[in-house]
Formats: C-alpha cells, sequence, structure tokens
C-alpha cells in the first residue's frame, strides 16, 4: 500500500472516509509535550494514498483545499517545506493570544 503524509490545520481534524481520520492541530498547553508543527500544521503519516487521491478529488473546491488548510504528499521534505510556505493559511479557529 502506498502511504502518503497529510499537513492538516483544521483544528477538528479532517474525517477522509473509510476509517481515516488527519489530526489537526490543539492548543497548546504550557509544559506539555507536543508535536512539531511546521507552520502550525500536523503531519499526518501513513495516510492510504489511494483514499488521500480519492478525497482530495471529491473536495478540490472545499475550503480545506482551495484555503491550504490541508496538503499531502509521498515526500516528508515536500510536505514540510509546503508547510512553511504556508504558514500565514488560517483556519479561522486559530487559539486567541
Amino acid at each position: 500500500m502506498s502511504t502518503v503524509i497529510v499537513a492538516c490545520k483544521i483544528p477538528s481534524g479532517l474525517n477522509l472516509g473509510d476509517g481515516i481520520v488527519l489530526i489537526g492541530p490543539k492548543p497548546l498547553i504550557p509544559g506539555q509535550p507536543y508535536e512539531s508543527r511546521p507552520g502550525g500544521f500536523i503531519l499526518n503519516r501513513g495516510i492510504d494514498a489511494v483514499v488521500w487521491e480519492r478525497w482530495v478529488k471529491a473536495n478540490a473546491d472545499s475550503a480545506a483545499v482551495q484555503g491550504n488548510l490541508v496538503y499531502g504528499h509521498e515526500n516528508y521534505g515536500v510536505v514540510y517545506n509546503w508547510c512553511r510556505s504556508h504558514a500565514k493559511s488560517r483556519s479561522g479557529f486559530e487559539q486567541a493570544s
């Protein structure tokens, strides 16, 4: 099975179907450990590439895709660099500072 890494900036995550749910960024709690968040995205590894491609095609006009809130690729470096270059993308549900 071919897999991709999918970056997600939607706080509630995203259901791709077929039992696959992406994890989105949660509020940071001082003193608690947290995962790396390049550009504020959470990287979801091991996502079935067929399921991802099907979801992207079916949702190409969605706010999540058009607003650069999700992105997937098989190469970690490509996803990481995409996240850094789209750090200013906003979901509208960011934690207030």
